[in-house]
């Protein structure tokens, strides 16, 4: 009788790791249970940003640095199945992407066309995908294998069992990872926006900034591009920040003041500092938006958020406005009021404790058959492509521990 497998989740890493089994040992029978009523459900959700399904980074060690816990253990993984592993693949299997200038790997097609190619593989495969299936417990039986004990009392039973859920945040996963004796670091959101009642950032949503650079009370820092949102503040910066501070930020109930330096991200942010602006175009208007260091309607709500009249020429400013001026640009802080949801890419801060994980397999070092992928580890990275990564090498790594 041919060995069964079952997969808990069908995100991307419990679809890949179902792949990559079956390729490695073809006579498995692959069964992937889903409790919501779509299989990659999390690609469905529309975004404004581009999924990033990895980083252009071919040296492990490099990328390891992407992850802000469990860079350490993952190093092992990438040498073995990284970045450019998983750009062969999706070059293999028709998925065509450009890499943007920051590293990512953007689908050229959207997200769409990878979505429907796994599904498209997992049929191809024999592979059966059961949705609207709520696991409610899991047992490892004396004899070896599994008993899975799904919403109104079925069972299903197993030779192997990937648990592929995600990031732990409901009760329930928690509670069967526990029941195999599994230490669970307890999870945080880790990338997430900020909001803020802040009247600047209300008035002048829409805008970008780019080259901002934030700064928590935690020690953490992050530069780059910031959106402004009628509720407060989005983008790809807020996503580095939250995920650096993802468990201090929760520590505070998500209250707390933000620093900011709206310059302080650009390559040479003394081109646009008060003093040079001065200089440059002393008879222009303070509120010129020609001549602005960021964006205008955020730059003319400090200026007169300063006392400044914005038709005052540059030349004109007191030592008194200037200053104030100043220290709205590059020491500015904002009151964050609550965490918003989660950014485009989804990730946990915590999960199954990495000290009870065989890297080389996934595998539990507590119960033999049984392994964990994706972001139901307590591993995370920074958003623009490590956490999908991991999801690829976790999943791929577990499929070929069959061989």
């Amino acid at each position: 009788m041919a060995e069964h497998l079952i997969v808990i989740g069908a995100g991307p890493a419990g679809i890949f790791a179902a792949l990559s089994w079956i390729e490695h040992a073809p006579d498995t029978q692959v069964t992937i249970v889903e409790k919501e009523s779509e299989a990659l459900g999390c690609f469905l959700k529309k975004n404004r940003d581009p999924w990033s399904l990895t980083r252009e980074i071919y040296e492990p060690a490099e990328m390891a640095d992407q992850y802000v816990r469990g860079g350490r253990e993952m190093l092992g993984p990438l040498h073995r199945w990284g970045a450019a592993d998983a750009m062969s693949w999706f070059e293999q299997h028709g998925i065509a992407f450009d890499v943007d200038e920051t590293g990512r790997v953007i689908p050229v097609d959207g997200i769409d066309v990878l979505r429907n190619k796994l599904l498209g593989l997992v049929s191809e495969a024999g592979i059966k995908i059961s949705t609207n299936c709520n696991v409610v417990a899991a047992d490892a039986k004396s004899t070896g294998g599994f008993w899975i004990t799904l919403e109104g009392e079925g069972t299903m039973e197993c030779d192997s069992l990937v648990l592929a859920g995600g990031g732990l945040l409901a009760t329930k996963a928690k509670g069967i990872c526990a029941a195999f004796g599994h230490t669970v670091v307890e999870p945080v959101p880790a990338i997430f926006d900020l909001h803020t009642r802040d009247s600047r950032i209300v008035h002048a949503a829409g805008e970008l900034v780019e080259g901002a650079h934030l700064i928590d009370d935690s020690g953490a820092e992050a530069s780059g591009l910031i959106r402004l949102e009628p509720w407060g503040l989005s983008g790809p910066v807020v996503g580095e920040l939250t995920s650096r501070a993802a468990e201090s930020m929760r520590d505070r109930r998500y209250t707390f003041s933000l620093r900011i330096d709206w310059i302080g991200g650009l390559k040479n942010p003394t081109e646009r500092t008060i003093d040079a602006i001065t200089r440059a175009n002393p008879r222009r208007p303070v509120g010129d938006e020609q001549h602005a260091p960021i964006p205008s309607r955020l730059w003319l709500q400090m200026v007169k958020d300063a006392g400044i009249d914005p038709s005052t020429q540059w030349q004109r400013l007191t030592k008194q406005e200037a200053r104030a001026l100043h220290r709205q640009l590059r020491h500015d802080s904002i009151k964050i009021v609550k965490r918003g949801s989660h950014y485009q890419e989804t990730a946990v801060c915590g999960g199954v404790a990495l000290s009870e994980i065989d890297f080389r397999s996934f595998q539990s070092r507590l119960v033999p058959g049984l392994h964990f992928v994706g972001d139901i580890l307590d591993v995370d990275g920074l958003p623009g492509g490590a956490n999908l990564q991991t999801c690829w090498t976790t999943g791929w790594l577990a499929g070929l521990s069959n061989i």
